[in-house]
């Protein structure tokens, strides 16, 4: 929240007090039921007092205001950041079982038994991956992120399928290539969705 959002809720609250006071200031209380000046000052001195630390007060109060916000939005920022990392982490999972498939020199066999556990353990990795739900961040944030968002997961925060295609025993040494390649660009996908809900948040 900028400093002229403060000093915007500031005012406000300052302004309504602020009548009052001038009410006091200028007499509209006296008679017997008027509040009593302060001894030894004059009536415009003990206004200007009091203004003074009203606009103090209000001014407190604005950036109580502003923290509780700026708490809540760092609040909803941690949980997306904290499940985005999650997926991070298995994607990564994912490609290093790939790798050992792709990088392995000769290339495994088709029926090879090493292959075929690498990809078992993909395919594990695969279903933890799509039972995780990813909470988007709070909507001041998320509207600068969205189409970054939109590209990864889904309206009800799950991955999106594309991201982690299926493999099995009969999948190719290309079709295993190309998905590891597409599993390391989300790798940097989603460290650019970190990267700008984070930094979307500290320009609040």
């Amino acid at each position: 929240m900028s400093v002229n959002s403060i000093e915007s809720i500031g005012a406000s609250l300052y302004n309504a007090q602020h009548q009052a006071i001038q009410q006091v200031a200028n007499g509209s209380g006296a008679g017997t039921g008027s509040q009593p000046q302060q001894a030894g000052l004059p009536r415009d001195q003990v206004a200007v007092a009091t203004t003074v630390t009203l606009k103090n007060l209000t001014t407190v109060r604005a950036i109580e205001e502003m923290h509780s916000r700026l708490n809540q939005l760092a609040k909803g920022v941690r949980e997306s950041n904290e499940a985005v990392d999650k997926v991070s982490g298995v994607v990564g999972q994912m490609n290093a079982s790939l790798q050992g498939i792709t990088k392995n020199y000769p290339p495994f066999p088709v029926d090879s038994k090493n292959r075929e556990e690498l990809l078992m353990g993909y395919s594990s990795l695969r279903k933890q991956i799509q039972a995780l739900m990813v909470p988007p961040p709070p909507t001041p944030i998320y509207e600068k992120v969205k189409h970054m968002w939109q590209s990864l997961f889904t309206e009800t925060g799950q991955v999106q399928p594309g991201v982690a295609p299926a493999l099995d025993n009969h999948s190719s040494d290309k079709q295993v290539q190309q998905v590891a390649a597409g599993l390391g660009t989300t790798g940097e996908q989603l460290a650019a969705v970190s990267t700008a809900i984070t930094q979307a948040l500290i320009e609040r």
